[in-house]
C-alpha cells in the first residue's frame, strides 16, 4: 500500500495557493504569499517559515516566526544577545533552529516551532535570520545565519 509523503503534501498544498489571494480584498498578505516570495534555503532543512510583525498583548511590537520541520527533535530558540538594532534603524532577530542528531529517534511527522522576540521603539525595518545547528555536533565557528524574512516597520 502507498502511503503518501506529508511533507511532499504540505509543499504542494503551498504551491497551489495563489499570490494575489488579498489582492480583491485589500487584506494585507498572508505568511504563505510572503513565504512563497522569498526562496527558502536548502542548507536549513525546514518545510516552510512564515513570519508576522505584529502587536503583543503589552502593547509592545513583537516579530513572531514560525517554522515547519520534517520530523520531531527540533528546538527553536531566540535569545536577547542574537538580536541586534544597528546605527541605520535595521533590527536583526537571529533564531537558533536546532536539528536532532545522526543517532537520535525522532518523529516521523510535520511539526511546527514558534518564536517571538520584542522589536525596538527605534526600529524601522526588522531581518529575520534563521541559523541551523545540530545537536552533538562540536562548532568551530557558528554556522551562516540564512535570512528568512524581512519587515518595514513604518507602514
Amino acid at each position: 500500500m502507498l502511503r503518501p509523503n506529508p511533507a511532499l503534501l504540505l509543499i504542494l498544498g503551498f504551491a497551489s495557493c495563489r499570490a494575489d489571494a488579498g489582492a480583491e480584498t485589500g487584506a494585507p498578505p498572508s505568511p504563505q504569499e510572503t513565504m512563497q516570495e522569498r526562496k527558502i534555503p536548502e542548507e536549513l532543512e525546514v518545510l516552510a517559515v512564515r513570519s508576522q510583525l505584529g502587536v503583543s498583548a503589552d502593547g509592545l511590537r513583537q516579530l513572531a516566526l514560525e517554522l515547519d520541520v520534517p520530523t520531531g527533535g527540533h528546538e527553536l530558540i531566540v535569545s536577547a544577545a542574537d538580536c541586534t538594532l544597528g546605527e541605520d534603524g535595521a533590527f536583526v532577530a537571529i533564531f537558533s533552529l536546532t536539528a536532532p542528531g545522526n543517532q537520535e529517534l525522532v518523529t516521523q511527522a510535520v511539526e511546527t516551532l514558534s518564536g517571538a522576540v520584542d522589536v525596538p521603539a527605534a526600529a524601522e525595518r526588522c531581518e529575520v535570520r534563521v541559523r541551523r545547528w545540530t545537536r552533538g555536533w562540536s562548532y568551530i565557528v557558528a554556522p551562516e545565519a540564512f535570512v528568512v524574512a524581512e519587515h518595514d516597520v513604518t507602514r
